[in-house]
C-alpha cells in the first residue's frame, strides 16, 4: 500500500477557502479595516491558484514526463467544460419567469 498525500487534499477548495477565511479573520482584527481584510484574503486565493494551476502542473508534467504546455492547456479545457456543464444546469434549474 502506498503512501497517501494527505496535504494535497486540502489544496483543493476546502484548503484555501479556509485560509482565505481565517487570514481575512485576523487581518480584519489585526487591521480593524474591511478593505485590508479582503486584500490578505485575495493575497492567500492568488498564492493557493498560483501553487495550484503553475506549480503543481508544473510538477505533475515532470513526475509523469509529460509536456507542462499539454497538461495546462488540458486543464483550462476541462475547466471551461465544467463550467459549460454547470451554467447548462443551473439554466435549467433556475425559475423561468413567467
Amino acid at each position: 500500500m502506498g503512501r497517501r498525500r494527505r496535504g494535497a487534499a486540502l489544496h483543493s477548495l476546502p484548503g484555501p477557502a479556509l485560509t482565505a477565511l481565517l487570514t481575512g479573520v485576523t487581518a480584519f482584527l489585526q487591521f480593524g479595516s474591511l478593505l485590508n481584510a479582503l486584500a490578505v484574503a485575495g493575497v492567500s486565493l492568488l498564492v493557493a491558484g498560483t501553487i495550484g494551476f503553475v506549480f503543481m502542473t508544473w510538477l505533475q508534467s515532470r513526475f509523469a514526463r509529460v509536456n507542462a504546455a499539454v497538461l495546462f492547456i488540458a486543464l483550462l479545457f476541462f475547466a471551461w467544460l465544467w463550467a459549460c456543464g454547470a451554467c447548462c444546469s443551473a439554466r435549467r434549474w433556475s425559475p423561468s419567469p413567467r
